[in-house]
């Protein structure tokens, strides 16, 4: 019978300060499907010191 190992493989400080730094911030926006604001945005005054940005094209996307 064959002996199997098991190792705890604890990360490190630096693994759980950043889960994703296995993967770029724009691979991460691709993979969410999030809309591309460039050129593509309308912003709209509250008129009490905050904006809302809007996307003119939602199906507009991230490549």
């Amino acid at each position: 019978m064959a002996k199997i190992v098991m190792k705890n493989k604890l990360q490190s400080r630096h693994q759980l300060a950043n889960p994703f730094s296995s993967k770029t911030r724009h691979e991460r926006l691709i993979k969410s499907g999030a809309v591309d604001m460039k050129d593509n945005i309308i912003i709209q005054d509250m008129g009490n010191g905050y904006a809302t940005f809007v996307p003119i094209d939602k199906n507009k996307k991230l490549k």
